[in-house]
């Protein structure tokens, strides 16, 4: 596979990756109905934001309302998770020294109210933007001190969360494939406690993962089917591409080409996102190059590299070149091959 997709984006590290698409929607009517400057608006504001990414536009909007309303209300609670969310705005216009400032008076209002739960979140957020900046030591520092917040809230499924982050940074920014398991594991504990599909999903995946990365596929294998069995409850077609295309990964480098072209297939289905389908393709046809299946092959390769083209994917072009270079060399045509190069 060309690129590795990631599984913990700024807001999934933060909130709820498997986020269930009716909550999105019942949380989007409410927004919709519900015009008063209250409480109540401010909780959907932000909680939208937690649930899925917002265009950066409109992100922006509801985080200063949401600010706005709280200031107004002195709802301290609803200010914490409004700088939250608008920290993560300014990050996506690339002000990282103002998405810190925020966070920074997010995290002193949550440690004035002795808001834990509040605190862990500020905490988590701080952690992701370190991480997201290259700090790895930072943002693992931040982990632990959300982590430990989210223990004295007594709440098994955000101490999960928080678990399974701190194994995604130690597999990602560390390499410590070790702690990171050691980490994992306390999350899938703790999210079976809670009886949290949601977040047992998201801890299944990030064994998967590690599994991955340490070259153990058939265990990334049972764990990525555990994810899927869980996503079919929880409705989630960003997560369920994803975790598709991983598990065509797997059975790719394992030799199973029938299973990794349904897995692909299957994924092909789930997306509707350019990149996405054409990673999906160009994975396809490099299945088609190993099982010598030449003309599906080209067909895929071709396809692929239009779309590549079509959104100025310059790395994906050149993954697309050498799966075609190869299936000339099958067609025993070396000049276009060369040409590939």
């Amino acid at each position: 596979m060309k690129k590795t997709i990631i599984f913990l984006t700024l807001i999934a590290c933060i909130t709820r990756l498997y986020a269930q698409e009716q909550s999105v929607k019942i949380v989007e009517q409410d927004l919709k109905n519900h015009k008063q400057q209250d409480t109540l608006r401010v909780n959907r504001l932000t909680e939208l934001q937690n649930l899925i990414t917002v265009p950066l536009a409109k992100a922006d909007s509801m985080a200063n309302e949401a600010l706005s309303i709280s200031k107004k209300l002195n709802y301290k609670e609803g200010e914490v998770e409004s700088l939250i969310a608008l920290s993560r705005v300014i990050y996506r216009k690339n002000d990282q020294k103002q998405a810190r400032t925020l966070l920074e008076q997010s995290i002193a209002l949550a440690q004035e109210l002795d808001d834990k739960t509040h605190l862990s979140n500020a905490y988590a957020t701080m952690s992701s933007l370190n991480n997201l900046t290259g700090e790895g030591k930072q943002a693992l520092d931040y982990a632990f001190k959300s982590e430990a917040a989210a223990q004295r809230t007594l709440k098994k499924a955000l101490i999960a969360r928080r678990q399974i982050g701190i194994s995604g940074l130690y597999s990602t920014s560390v390499s410590d494939f070790t702690k990171a398991m050691e980490w994992a594991l306390k999350g899938e504990k703790n999210a079976e406690e809670a009886n949290d599909l949601n977040v047992l999903a998201s801890a299944w995946g990030g064994i998967a993962t590690i599994f991955t990365n340490i070259g153990d596929q058939k265990n990334a294998i049972d764990y990525y089917k555990k994810a899927l069995d869980a996503n079919k409850k929880l409705g989630n077609p960003a997560l369920e591409f994803n975790l598709l295309n991983r598990l065509g990964e797997m059975y790719r480098l394992t030799g199973k080409y029938p299973e990794a072209i349904k897995a692909y297939e299957e994924g092909l289905t789930k997306t509707q996102i350019p990149y996405n389908t054409e990673l999906t393709q160009s994975n396809i046809a490099d299945v088609y190059v190993r099982l010598n299946n030449l003309p599906m092959a080209f067909k895929y390769a071709f396809i692929s590299l239009a779309s590549a083209k079509k959104i100025n994917d310059a790395e994906g072009e050149e993954w697309i070149d050498g799966i075609l270079a190869r299936a000339y060399l099958k067609s025993n045509k070396p000049d276009s091959a060369l040409l590939c190069q």
